[in-house]
C-alpha cells in the first residue's frame, strides 16, 4: 500500500472534519499510525538484517 493510499479516507472527510471534530481527530490518528507502523517495520527489517546478515 502507498502513502497515499493510507491518506485517502482522510482527504474526503476534510470538509465535514470542520462541523465534526471527531472525524478530523480519527483522520489524523490514522494518518500518524500508518506513519509510525511504516518507521517500525523499518526499523525491525534494518535490526534483522544486521542480526542475520
Amino acid at each position: 500500500m502507498s502513502y497515499a493510499a493510507h491518506l485517502s479516507p482522510c482527504n474526503g472527510e476534510k470538509a465535514r472534519g470542520l462541523f465534526m471534530p471527531n472525524w478530523g481527530k480519527e483522520c489524523i490518528e490514522l494518518a500518524l499510525c500508518s506513519v509510525l507502523s511504516r518507521l517500525l517495520y523499518k526499523l525491525l527489517s534494518s535490526y534483522a538484517a544486521h542480526l542475520f546478515f
